[in-house]
């Protein structure tokens, strides 16, 4: 059975993980273009094809394009110039619709929208997929290219800029803590590998009891919250100093600024 081809656009931290975790999975003829000359060398160092324009590919089953919002625009009009040739787009650009994208390309490709997180790079992941309804028989494809990097979720693309909020950019929340924690372990003397071992074993183990089927987070937080006990003390202070209503402001900048990014 023939391979498909996939070519990633756009190889810097999240394209060129998911072009090295695709590359690795053996399942696929994968390729990358990059305009960045130190990029190409690292990527071709692991025998993977690289170049530098679209001109040199000339076609591809699913192009994955994983440039900067900002980028978005140009690689259309390189996709334009070249008359390159493909069965699927699939774009990772935050904010970004597939409206816009189809309104942009002088051919009709199917156009579909991931938006994928960093935990990615260990296999973690979670990739949220959204199809226009015409596109909808390449959701199975698009699931089986990203399983390869953790979990995946369809969701409606309407709900992209929440997800980006939840989601893309949700990793980082939880890495503020841990620097957090970690700095307070430091300034009551631990080392820092241990202050880091504290923050991030206790992140981690957080996480994948939340992973457990039927999970209930209040009812975790509550088990760890004994009446009149240590914990009750942090998170009594954490609801009066607001968190909730400032956690969720957070999150609401993050959904508005992924708005703004696609135009609206």
């Amino acid at each position: 059975m023939k391979r498909k081809k996939i070519t990633v656009a756009g190889c810097g931290n999240m394209g060129g993980a998911i072009l090295s975790i695709l590359n690795k999975s053996g399942k696929y003829k994968v390729d990358g273009l990059e305009k960045n000359s130190d990029l190409r060398e690292i990527f071709s160092g692991q025998k993977i094809e690289m170049n530098e324009s679209l001109s040199q590919v000339s076609s591809t089953d699913v192009l994955i394009a994983a440039v900067k919002p900002k980028d978005m625009a140009g690689l259309i009009n390189e996709i334009n110039e070249s008359e390159f040739q493909m069965e699927l787009l699939v774009s990772v650009a935050a904010g970004i619709k597939i409206d816009f994208i189809k309104s942009e390309l002088y051919e009709k490709f199917p156009v579909s929208r991931v938006m994928p997180n960093t935990p990615l790079v260990l296999g973690e992941g979670l990739s949220c997929i959204a199809l226009s309804d015409i596109d909808g028989e390449y959701f199975e494809t698009v699931e089986q290219i990203f399983s390869h990097t953790g979990n995946t979720l369809r969701v409606d693309e309407e709900d992209m800029d929440a997800v980006t909020a939840l989601s893309g950019s949700g990793p980082a929340y939880f890495f503020l803590i841990a620097e957090i924690m970690k700095e307070y372990a430091i300034k009551k003397g631990f080392s820092p590998s241990d202050a880091s071992l504290l923050a991030a074993t206790t992140v981690r183990g957080a996480g994948a009891m939340m992973m457990e089927e039927g999970a209930d987070f209040t009812l975790l937080r509550r088990g760890v919250t004994s009446p009149d006990g240590t914990t009750e003390a942090a998170i009594n202070l954490l609801e009066k100093q607001g968190l909730r209503k400032i956690f969720s402001a957070a999150l609401e900048a993050a959904e508005k600024r992924s708005a703004e990014l696609g135009g609206d």
